[in-house]
């Protein structure tokens, strides 16, 4: 066994339990000292062995001032040999400022001209139209006029795609892909989906998403892998369940193409969608760093970060080409979720990615031919996976009770006696207060979606639990309230605080965990705070977080809302 100090050192950024766990473990099965940074506190994946030291540096998302000395500090006394950021709000400052870093320790970045294409949609389609890839039918949006005109000339469903994942000016918000099933929907979100540098709009494709993932040198692929996906959320999004695969020729040259083209060193996933009626596929976009599927090729034997590790610090240029398949990985949590929501679904929807629920219960027979593997419970690692287990288990017992609290609140007696209450409020209310999480989902819709339709003698105002405050709405959140004339452009996001409460004559919130957490705060609230889900008929009173979700949980949520809302209006009118 080698020294300690003849070890390599690695420090790995992120915190995930898919990528950056997989990288992790890699690293660590190689004998690697591997170190975790810019990871959140709560991570489970912190817990793996394989991490020797986690240094609490602040994150990207502070000010400059604040993070970029800490971090030339910590890279300065440790001298790593390889740094690896894993996620794009790691990835985002560093190849901004990667100039600032270079003489302190190598961090894997890829070069700046197939960074800016392979994050930008629009650019990394118009180059694979130049090299003659297939795609479907798109064009850019920027105005009302070319909204309208592919309103009338594309042939719906169509998906609508920002040009970038993450900015760097908000790394914790995420624009989501989302899809318009006709022309009437697609231009209702005109006006909260139309952005200065364009939105790319595409024909929808029918077919089975599928990444061919490399690593390369100077443009030439050293090695190669394909998954297919298995389950695929219904609405669109990172994959549950997946399996390796042949590596499909015309994929691959494809692939290769654009590797040479971009003359691309490092890892990426290329992915494609393939109809498997017809044979045809489609090129989609690159993921230019660790993809989230990464646990399926590591257990197939394609060790993307120990070769990236070899490539980059030892020189290593040759490597196998084979890998085994067909081997299957699933995301326990998520696909567990995904499983049950595909239960339920309307199979008969295109727009949805369903599976037949007995094809679904037969691919349990993978686990029993040893075929295969769950992403964060491994037999060499298995805190992390059975860390994230109890506390999904514990996620359910708290959901249970929650159902249970909810039909009581629902139950029509107790339902009724909380609707005259909140009648009688009304009746001398001089301000309603909303209360949601975070302030910048729910609570601002509804308060401003009540100022437009309510009288002037209410003061309607909102605020949230948590201790943040001066956060915009998500862009997902701008568009979806644009269906019901609602603008959330100018909101920033207040606290709750005692003065607010105080001065509240009806305070409404969403959920049953908000209510119970506001009411131990400020014990005060007891008779003047409900849920607004209890008016109306409903029998699910509670109105989910759509925080971090896709355009479907918005529209979802806001449609609840709005009903509610009505519901409210009606003894204010």
């Amino acid at each position: 066994m080698a020294s300690e100090q003849n070890k390599g050192k690695v420090l790995v950024l992120g915190g995930d339990t898919r990528s950056f766990l997989a990288v992790v473990r890699s690293l660590g099965r190689k004998g690697l000292i591997v170190h975790a940074a810019w990871a959140p506190r709560d991570s489970v994946a912190l817990t793996s062995r394989f991490i020797s030291e986690v240094h609490g540096v602040r994150f990207p998302s502070a000010p400059l001032e604040e993070w970029k000395p800490q971090f030339i500090e910590l890279l300065e006394r440790e001298r790593y040999d390889l740094v690896i950021p894993t996620n794009d709000q790691c990835i985002l400052p560093l190849q901004r400022l990667r100039g600032e870093f270079v003489d302190r320790s190598p961090i894997y970045l890829i070069s700046d001209e197939a960074f800016e294409i392979s994050r930008d949609k629009i650019r990394s389609c118009e180059i694979a139209a130049v090299l003659d890839i297939p795609l479907p039918r798109f064009e850019v949006a920027k105005s009302k006029a070319d909204w309208q005109r592919i309103a009338q000339e594309f042939s719906f469903p169509v998906v609508v795609k920002p040009r970038s994942s993450f900015v760097e000016k908000d790394l914790h918000s995420k624009n989501h892909v989302w899809k318009a099933r006709d022309s009437s929907d697609f231009l209702a979100r005109l006006d909260g989906a139309i952005a200065e540098d364009g939105v790319l709009v595409q024909e929808h494709f029918s077919g089975i998403g599928a990444g061919v993932e490399i690593l390369a040198a100077q443009g030439k692929i050293l090695f190669a892998f394909q998954h297919e996906r298995v389950h695929e959320p219904l609405h669109g999004g990172g994959s549950t369940y997946r399996r390796s695969v042949e590596l499909h020729p015309e994929l691959f040259e494809a692939t290769c193409r654009y590797v040479e083209a971009l003359e691309y060193t490092g890892v990426a996933m290329f992915e494609y969608r393939i109809n498997p009626q017809t044979g045809k596929w489609i090129f989609v976009e690159i993921n230019s760093r660790f993809w989230g599927s990464l646990p399926l090729a590591v257990a197939a034997g394609a060790d993307f970060p120990r070769f990236l590790y070899e490539m980059l610090v030892e020189g290593r240029r040759d490597f196998s080409s084979t890998y085994h398949r067909p081997i299957y990985a699933r995301n326990l949590i998520t696909d567990l979720r995904w499983i049950w929501t595909n239960l339920r679904a309307d199979k008969s929807d295109p727009m949805l990615n369903t599976k037949p629920n007995l094809e679904v219960f037969l691919e349990a027979r993978h686990l029993f031919c040893l075929r295969e593997h769950w992403d964060t419970l491994t037999l060499d690692d298995p805190r992390p996976g059975l860390i994230e287990l109890r506390e999904y288990l514990g996620k359910i017992g708290h959901k249970l009770s929650r159902r249970l609290r909810s039909y009581f609140y629902a139950w029509t007696p107790q339902r009724r006696h909380q609707q005259g209450q909140i009648r009688t409020r009304l009746k001398t209310a001089s301000e309603v207060l909303f209360v949601c999480k975070g302030n910048i989902c729910r609570s601002p819709f509804a308060e401003f979606l009540a100022r437009e339709l309510f009288p002037a003698r209410i003061r309607f105002s909102s605020a949230g639990l948590l201790p943040q405050t001066g956060r915009s709405s998500p862009t997902q959140a701008g568009q979806s309230a644009r269906l019901y004339g609602v603008d959330l452009k100018a909101h920033s996001s207040k606290t709750v605080t005692g003065e607010l409460i105080d001065r509240a004559n009806l305070i409404l919130v969403f959920d049953l965990d908000n209510l119970t957490q506001l009411r131990q705060r400020y014990p005060q609230v007891a008779e003047r705070a409900f849920l607004l889900g209890v008016l109306g008929t409903d029998p699910r009173i509670e109105i989910d977080d759509p925080f971090g979700g896709d355009a479907e949980d918005f529209d979802r949520a806001y449609a609840k809302i709005s009903a509610q809302i009505k519901e409210l209006g009606r003894d204010l009118v």
